[in-house]
Formats: structure tokens, C-alpha cells, sequence
């Protein structure tokens, strides 16, 4: 009996990993996404950017009279590469970061309609293995006096200049490392 329960359950936790992980079709999507690092933020641009499941951004530059979707990736992604929890802004730029647990994209923009990653592909990435596009697991990002902070499960990433560098440090048990 007690077989049959850890073969359940490892087979429960393949099948959890195996969701979590890109499929081919998606990663397609993510690597034909523009690189960044050349945003020219206005910070007068006024909008309202929404962001929901799949990576769907939603924006109203009037007031919440109408509203355009301006990117989206896949149907259905809920719990996935390309769930979608939060959105921040700072000094003319939105950021979304993009992913379920780790790793996370993100994706920016400096006039709420044209959207790539945050990053140029030039910096080095926290947690990227070498990949220019993949950041640390990211639960939720704040915005403010320039910069964007990432907070994990157990990491946070912030950036000061738009993607052109990123700082990484980790919280374990009472202390920060970093």
C-alpha cells in the first residue's frame, strides 16, 4: 500500500513539473518577443494598463471609456509560463512580470501599446543560467523612483536603469544575503 501512494505521488509531482515547464509552441512565443533596453519613458503617456491569465494586457488611454488588447500569449495559461499576476510603473515605463513561480519574463513598455522584455539581453539576469530573457521567480513587482523590485518565493531582483542591469538578493530566516 504504501507503494502504491509514493508511486501516486511521485507520478503527481512529475505531472506538476511537466505544467510548469515551457512547451515548445510557448517558447517559441517568449523568444519572439523583442529584447529591450532602448525604452525612451514619458511619463506623461497616461494609461490604464490591466493585466489578466496568458499574459493578456489590456490598456485605456482614455479614462476606462474604451479599452485594446495589446498583447497576449497563450489561452488558458493559469497556472503556468504564462500566468499573470501583477503590473508596476515608474518614471513613464510598465513593467508585467510574467510566469508561475520561476522563471519569470518581463515584459515592458514605455507607451502601454508596444511590448518586449524589460531587459536588453545584455545583462547579466539573476537566476538565468545564461538564457537573456528568463528572471527570477516572481510573485509580485513594485514600481516607484525609478526602479522595479521583484519579490519570489524567496528571492528579489531590482533593477534602477530599465533592465540594463538587475540586482539580486535572497531572504533566508531572519537574515538578508545578497
Amino acid at each position: 500500500m504504501k507503494s502504491r501512494i509514493l508511486t501516486l505521488a511521485l507520478i503527481l509531482l512529475a505531472s506538476t513539473v511537466i505544467v510548469a515547464e515551457d512547451a515548445p509552441e510557448e517558447a517559441k512565443i517568449r523568444d519572439s518577443i523583442p529584447l529591450g533596453g532602448n525604452f525612451r519613458p514619458n511619463p506623461k503617456v497616461g494609461a490604464f494598463v490591466v493585466v489578466g491569465h496568458g499574459a493578456r494586457i489590456i490598456v485605456s488611454k482614455d479614462d476606462g471609456q474604451t479599452w485594446k488588447q495589446a498583447f497576449f500569449a497563450a489561452p488558458g495559461a493559469d497556472h503556468g509560463p504564462w500566468a499573470t499576476k501583477s503590473v508596476a510603473y515608474t518614471n513613464g515605463v510598465f513593467a508585467v512580470p510574467i510566469g508561475w513561480g520561476g522563471p519569470t519574463i518581463f515584459l515592458a513598455s514605455d507607451d502601454a501599446v508596444n511590448w518586449r522584455h524589460l531587459t536588453s539581453g545584455a545583462a547579466k539576469l539573476p537566476d538565468a543560467k545564461g538564457y537573456p530573457r528568463l528572471m527570477t521567480g516572481t510573485w509580485g513587482l513594485a514600481g516607484g523612483q525609478g526602479v522595479f523590485v521583484s519579490s519570489g518565493y524567496m528571492t528579489f531582483s531590482a533593477t534602477a536603469d530599465l533592465g540594463k542591469s538587475f540586482t539580486s538578493f535572497f531572504r533566508y530566516v531572519g537574515k538578508v544575503q545578497g
